[in-house]
């Protein structure tokens, strides 16, 4: 008797210790919604640090639709912070944002098309990064030749941030759209 009392007790301190270490410990899950929310704050960098932990989790690696949420989140906050402070890191962050942009409609074609590319680069205008934005628009356009018309309303928004920017203006008329 005293041997399953023991294995009882033992069993019921070993779930209660798991229960606890578990609880200390986010889920996948709960990070996106965490990296959603520093997003909507305003806390670009803090939130691409959370989704790069988080992609690094098991949970996460073993949820696709969680993962791809993850991915969004975490090119949206690059997107979104502040332009960079020289043309070295602003070409480094834009070859990071199209190179995911390009990878992520490659794993997901069917979720990551041409208005993710729209939206990431009307954030990239909107930080700043005008001649960014102007790229991902291009790259957008040539992944998906037939969805050129999703670009328009990030196009135009473009154009009229562009009027203070001699680069971007020359970029525009180059390509076509002033």
């Amino acid at each position: 008797m005293r041997s399953a009392t023991s294995l009882v007790f033992g069993g019921l301190i070993l779930l209660c210790a798991a229960a606890w270490f578990a609880c200390g410990r986010s889920s996948a899950a709960d990070n996106a919604g965490k990296a959603q929310q520093l997003i909507m704050e305003g806390k670009f960098a803090a939130a691409r640090q959370l989704c790069d932990e988080t992609l690094a989790m098991e949970d996460a690696k073993k949820d696709k639709p969680l993962t791809l949420r993850l991915e969004r989140y975490r090119l949206e906050a690059l997107a979104s912070d502040n332009a960079p402070k020289d043309a070295a890191a602003a070409a480094k962050r834009k070859d990071e944002v199209i190179t995911t942009l390009g990878r992520l409609a490659e794993t997901y074609p069917t979720q990551a098309g041409a208005p993710l590319f729209a939206m990431i680069a009307e954030d990239l205008g909107r930080s700043g990064d005008l001649l960014g934005a102007i790229d991902a628009v291009e790259a957008g356009k040539k992944r998906f030749p037939t969805m050129a018309s999703d670009f328009n309303g990030v196009i135009e928004y473009i154009k009229k941030a562009a009027q203070d920017n001699d680069a971007a203006t020359e970029k525009l008329k180059q390509l076509g759209y002033l």
